[in-house]
């Protein structure tokens, strides 16, 4: 998150993310993506412990249950458990 005091642009740079393990507690947790979209069916969940129907993203209507992460957009994410699951670029 950056807050400016006035309107204007900036250029941020930095190196692309093609891959990342995340840490998830047991509830809700709020999450980001990598460099490039990802369909969710594509997150590596190996306890399953992400809860089917819960990746919510934010949109002008509020949030939607969505079935993509899109780069520099957050998400919220409901586990069952804690645990760890990795989003690849494939």
């Amino acid at each position: 998150w950056l807050r400016f005091e006035s309107a204007g642009n900036t250029t941020i740079t930095g190196n692309t993310i093609n891959e990342i393990t995340i840490s998830l507690n047991e509830g809700w947790n709020l999450i980001s993506g990598i460099s490039n979209p990802l369909n969710i069916s594509d997150i590596q969940d190996p306890d399953e412990i992400i809860i089917s129907g819960t990746i919510y993203g934010f949109t002008s209507g509020g949030y939607l249950n969505t079935d993509n992460i899109e780069p520099g957009k957050g998400y919220w994410v409901r586990a069952n458990n804690s645990g760890f699951i990795t989003l690849i670029d494939n």
